[in-house]
């Protein structure tokens, strides 16, 4: 299990308009389940940016959700704001040596007020994908992702979490 917790501080040096803290932090876990290299996999994170009195968080400095590594069955940059909370869950396992099959799940939102934290109006998707590895690292994969919106498609490197 890993636990992450960042803090930085943004500075607006010219005007102050866009001074703001963000603090976010990460649970991840992978739960052998006995069979051989068979894994659940589980992350969740949340991020929180509180602007100065008289200062906002500027939108291209906000974090997002969707995308194929956060909420798989968006397209990338769907949402938007200063607080994120987001789950991931994933069944992994060997299919051949060096190729694993994986099911997952999805879940996230994006909002404004910290009095909105909490599991209701979560965006979600599932899916499956295949995954190319060497002994060490995720080198190949593909998800294939569904949510409201509809299918998405991710092709990329590196592991998804």
């Amino acid at each position: 299990m890993t636990v992450r917790l960042d803090a930085e501080r943004f500075d607006d040096r010219e005007t102050g308009a866009f001074d703001f803290t963000r603090i976010a932090a990460e649970l991840r876990a992978q739960v052998p389940l006995g069979l051989r290299n068979r894994i659940l996999a589980f992350r969740m994170r949340t991020s929180n940016a509180t602007a100065d009195a008289g200062a906002e968080v500027p939108f291209y400095l906000m974090e997002t959700i969707g995308r194929a590594q956060s909420l798989r069955g968006c397209r990338e940059y769907r949402f938007r704001d200063a607080r994120n909370l987001l789950m991931n869950l994933e069944y992994r396992w060997e299919v051949w040596t060096y190729i694993d099959f994986a099911v997952f799940a999805d879940a996230g939102k994006v909002f404004s007020a910290a009095d909105d934290f909490g599991f209701d109006d979560l965006h979600t998707g599932y899916g499956f994908g295949i995954r190319t590895h060497s002994p060490n690292n995720t080198v190949f994969r593909i998800d294939f992702s569904r949510s409201r919106e509809g299918f998405v498609l991710h092709i990329g490197g590196g592991p998804t979490f």
